[in-house]
Protein backbone atom coordinates (compact mmCIF):
# COMPACT_ATOMS: atom_id res chain seq x y z
CA UNK A 1 0.00 0.00 0.00
CA UNK A 2 1.38 3.41 -0.98
CA UNK A 3 0.73 6.30 1.28
CA UNK A 4 -0.12 9.58 -0.33
CA UNK A 5 0.51 13.01 1.18
CA UNK A 6 -2.20 14.79 3.11
CA UNK A 7 -5.20 16.00 1.13
CA UNK A 8 -4.37 19.76 1.54
CA UNK A 9 -0.90 19.22 0.04
CA UNK A 10 -2.31 17.35 -2.94
CA UNK A 11 -4.90 20.06 -3.42
CA UNK A 12 -2.26 22.82 -3.35
CA UNK A 13 -0.08 21.02 -5.92
CA UNK A 14 -3.11 20.43 -8.13
CA UNK A 15 -4.18 24.08 -7.88
CA UNK A 16 -0.66 25.27 -8.78
CA UNK A 17 -0.63 23.00 -11.83
CA UNK A 18 -4.03 24.33 -12.96
CA UNK A 19 -2.83 27.96 -12.59
CA UNK A 20 0.37 27.28 -14.60
CA UNK A 21 -1.60 25.58 -17.37
CA UNK A 22 -4.14 28.42 -17.44
CA UNK A 23 -1.37 31.02 -17.77
CA UNK A 24 0.22 29.09 -20.59
CA UNK A 25 -3.00 29.17 -22.64
CA UNK A 26 -3.02 32.99 -22.89
CA UNK A 27 -0.77 33.95 -25.79
CA UNK A 28 1.29 37.11 -25.70
CA UNK A 29 -0.30 39.81 -27.81
CA UNK A 30 1.88 41.88 -30.11
CA UNK A 31 1.97 45.61 -29.51
CA UNK A 32 3.00 48.52 -31.63
CA UNK A 33 4.98 51.39 -30.25
CA UNK A 34 6.06 54.50 -32.04
CA UNK A 35 7.87 57.67 -31.15
CA UNK A 36 8.33 60.74 -33.20
CA UNK A 37 9.28 64.32 -32.58
CA UNK A 38 9.06 67.10 -35.09
CA UNK A 39 11.80 69.15 -33.45
CA UNK A 40 15.33 69.15 -34.83
CA UNK A 41 18.59 70.59 -33.63
CA UNK A 42 21.60 71.98 -35.37
CA UNK A 43 25.03 72.28 -33.84
CA UNK A 44 28.70 71.85 -34.35
CA UNK A 45 30.72 69.12 -32.76
CA UNK A 46 34.45 69.39 -32.57
CA UNK A 47 37.18 67.34 -31.01
CA UNK A 48 40.77 68.01 -30.22
CA UNK A 49 43.70 65.67 -30.28
CA UNK A 50 45.90 66.00 -27.23
CA UNK A 51 49.48 65.37 -28.35
CA UNK A 52 51.64 63.01 -26.33
CA UNK A 53 54.96 64.13 -24.89
CA UNK A 54 58.00 63.31 -26.99
CA UNK A 55 60.49 60.85 -25.55
CA UNK A 56 64.15 61.34 -26.44
CA UNK A 57 66.27 58.65 -28.09
CA UNK A 58 68.15 57.83 -24.86
CA UNK A 59 65.08 58.52 -22.83
CA UNK A 60 65.10 56.10 -19.90
CA UNK A 61 67.14 54.60 -17.10
CA UNK A 62 66.39 51.87 -14.59
CA UNK A 63 68.24 50.89 -11.43
CA UNK A 64 67.71 49.18 -8.10
CA UNK A 65 69.39 49.87 -4.78
CA UNK A 66 68.36 47.38 -2.09
CA UNK A 67 64.78 47.15 -3.30
CA UNK A 68 64.30 50.84 -4.02
CA UNK A 69 63.54 50.96 -7.73
CA UNK A 70 64.48 54.04 -9.72
CA UNK A 71 62.97 54.57 -13.16
CA UNK A 72 63.37 57.76 -15.18
CA UNK A 73 62.29 59.17 -18.52
CA UNK A 74 63.56 62.22 -20.38
CA UNK A 75 60.86 63.88 -22.46
CA UNK A 76 59.73 67.10 -24.12
CA UNK A 77 56.43 68.96 -23.91
CA UNK A 78 54.23 69.21 -26.97
CA UNK A 79 54.08 72.76 -28.39
CA UNK A 80 51.70 74.98 -26.43
CA UNK A 81 51.56 72.79 -23.29
CA UNK A 82 52.93 73.40 -19.79
CA UNK A 83 54.61 70.91 -17.45
CA UNK A 84 51.66 71.29 -15.07
CA UNK A 85 49.48 69.52 -17.63
CA UNK A 86 51.57 66.33 -17.41
CA UNK A 87 50.11 63.23 -15.76
CA UNK A 88 52.44 60.61 -14.28
CA UNK A 89 51.61 56.98 -13.51
CA UNK A 90 53.69 54.11 -12.10
CA UNK A 91 53.29 50.49 -11.06
CA UNK A 92 54.11 46.86 -11.78
CA UNK A 93 51.29 46.14 -14.24
CA UNK A 94 51.05 48.32 -17.36
CA UNK A 95 47.26 47.95 -17.44
CA UNK A 96 46.80 49.01 -13.80
CA UNK A 97 49.14 51.96 -13.38
CA UNK A 98 48.27 54.40 -10.61
CA UNK A 99 48.55 58.17 -10.81
CA UNK A 100 51.60 59.41 -8.92
CA UNK A 101 51.76 63.03 -7.82
CA UNK A 102 54.96 65.04 -7.73
CA UNK A 103 56.50 64.75 -4.29
CA UNK A 104 58.75 62.42 -2.37
CA UNK A 105 58.61 59.47 -4.81
CA UNK A 106 58.28 61.41 -8.07
CA UNK A 107 60.31 64.37 -9.27
CA UNK A 108 60.46 66.26 -12.54
CA UNK A 109 63.43 68.49 -13.29
CA UNK A 110 64.02 70.83 -16.18
CA UNK A 111 63.69 72.18 -18.65
CA UNK A 112 67.25 71.55 -19.65
CA UNK A 113 67.70 72.14 -23.35
CA UNK A 114 63.91 71.92 -23.69
CA UNK A 115 63.76 68.51 -21.99
CA UNK A 116 62.36 67.37 -18.66
CA UNK A 117 63.49 64.35 -16.66
CA UNK A 118 60.92 62.60 -14.51
CA UNK A 119 62.21 60.09 -11.95
CA UNK A 120 60.14 57.66 -9.90
CA UNK A 121 61.87 56.21 -6.86
CA UNK A 122 59.81 53.74 -4.93
CA UNK A 123 59.60 50.32 -3.45
CA UNK A 124 57.79 48.65 -6.29
CA UNK A 125 56.44 45.38 -4.98
CA UNK A 126 58.82 43.18 -6.92
CA UNK A 127 61.86 45.50 -6.88
CA UNK A 128 63.88 43.68 -4.21
CA UNK A 129 63.92 40.48 -6.27
CA UNK A 130 64.20 42.21 -9.60
CA UNK A 131 61.30 42.32 -11.98
CA UNK A 132 59.49 44.81 -14.16
CA UNK A 133 58.34 48.31 -13.31
CA UNK A 134 56.53 50.92 -15.38
CA UNK A 135 56.46 54.72 -15.50
CA UNK A 136 54.32 56.74 -17.88
CA UNK A 137 53.93 60.39 -18.84
CA UNK A 138 50.95 61.80 -20.71
CA UNK A 139 49.36 65.21 -21.19
CA UNK A 140 45.93 66.25 -19.97
CA UNK A 141 43.79 69.23 -20.93
CA UNK A 142 40.06 69.95 -20.61
CA UNK A 143 39.38 66.46 -19.26
CA UNK A 144 41.07 64.74 -22.21
CA UNK A 145 44.29 62.74 -21.92
CA UNK A 146 46.87 62.03 -24.60
CA UNK A 147 48.40 58.67 -25.30
CA UNK A 148 51.20 57.90 -22.89
CA UNK A 149 54.92 57.52 -23.19
CA UNK A 150 55.52 54.31 -21.25
CA UNK A 151 58.84 53.18 -19.78
CA UNK A 152 59.11 49.42 -19.32
CA UNK A 153 62.02 48.83 -16.94
CA UNK A 154 63.63 45.48 -16.16
CA UNK A 155 65.04 45.90 -12.67
CA UNK A 156 67.96 43.87 -11.35
CA UNK A 157 67.76 42.00 -8.07
CA UNK A 158 68.83 44.10 -5.05
CA UNK A 159 71.57 46.31 -6.59
CA UNK A 160 72.46 47.30 -10.12
CA UNK A 161 71.45 48.91 -13.35
CA UNK A 162 68.63 47.47 -15.38
CA UNK A 163 67.40 47.97 -18.91
CA UNK A 164 64.43 49.90 -20.18
CA UNK A 165 62.50 50.81 -23.31
CA UNK A 166 60.06 53.62 -24.10
CA UNK A 167 56.96 53.11 -26.21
Amino acid sequence: MTRRGPAPTRAAVGLAAVVVLALMTFPARPTEAAWSDAEAGIGTVSAATIPAPTALATACTASNVLGSARISITWQLPAGYAVGEAVYKAGTNPLLLEVVLLGSTLTTTGPSGGSYTTTYTGGLLNAALGGTGYLSVSMQRSGWTSSQRLVTASLPALIGTGTCTVT
